[in-house]
């Protein structure tokens, strides 16, 4: 009996200590939306884009954030970036101050990506570290066509995973579809010698079906798509070579 309260006082004990050193982290109030100030030191931090991630942050908080539900969320120091700016929370998810900007995809110096799939916890099944490979990616999100996933054929057949553009601090987040047939729009035309390109730069036939003239899209078998924005990027087969023996 007596081992048994001593393992209960400890354990009282530490989560003691534990909301004792959460009480001494300062606190940042919601300002308004989705910005919450310190009002000691006047910096506001809001949630970035879910695109970005933190690669690291430090073992204790740096700050918490009071939630609408009077919950707290811990926040940390992102390893490498300054916390005056710069703070993640336990799910790696990033908050700038304001007045900063995190760089876009092709800003980024980008030194390898990593191929995951998630089923109960992420595994990676495949690295990109060829810098032309890594290029041929990026710039198909930064100057390639785009188009709404919802446009998408939902009876198309396909297997999803994420792909982790990772930079020294940060890494991006987008996810790749891999799809068993060629994704093929179709766009109703009035003649199929003389039509305006919906998508420049995409492969285009034409069909003529029950008298109506149809431009034909193809997307191939590779896209990338922004959960955040709903569009998607359509991709060469960069990624094939590293799932031949997937």
């Amino acid at each position: 009996m007596r081992f048994r309260f001593l393992r209960i006082f400890a354990l009282a004990f530490s989560l003691l200590m534990l909301l004792s050193s959460c009480s001494k982290v300062p606190a940042l109030e919601l300002k308004e939306g989705d910005v919450y100030v310190n009002k000691k030191t006047k910096v506001s931090y809001t949630h970035t884009s879910t695109c970005y991630r933190a690669n690291a942050y430090s073992a204790e908080p740096v700050a918490r954030i009071k939630m609408k539900n009077m919950d707290e969320k811990l926040l940390y120091s992102i390893e490498g970036m300054d916390e005056n700016k710069w703070l993640c929370d336990a799910d790696y998810m990033v908050y700038c101050a304001e007045g900063e900007k995190l760089p876009a995809l092709w800003e980024m110096n980008v030194s390898k990506v990593y191929v995951n799939k998630t089923v109960n916890a992420s595994l990676t099944v495949a690295s990109i570290v060829d810098p032309t490979d890594i290029q041929a990616l990026i710039n198909a999100y930064q100057n390639g066509i785009s188009f709404v996933y919802e446009d998408l054929d939902d009876g198309l057949a396909f297997k999803r995973y994420d792909l982790v553009f990772a930079d020294a601090y940060l890494s991006y987040y987008l996810i790749y579809l891999q799809y068993e047939e060629d994704v093929l729009f179709y766009d109703v035309i009035d003649d199929p010698e003389s039509f305006t390109v919906k998508y420049p730069g995409v492969e285009v036939t034409t069909e003529e079906y029950k008298g109506e003239y149809y431009a034909v899209y193809n997307f191939g078998k590779h896209l990338m798509y922004n959960r955040e924005t709903g569009l998607c990027y359509p991709v060469n087969d960069t990624l094939s070579s590293y799932f031949a023996e997937k």
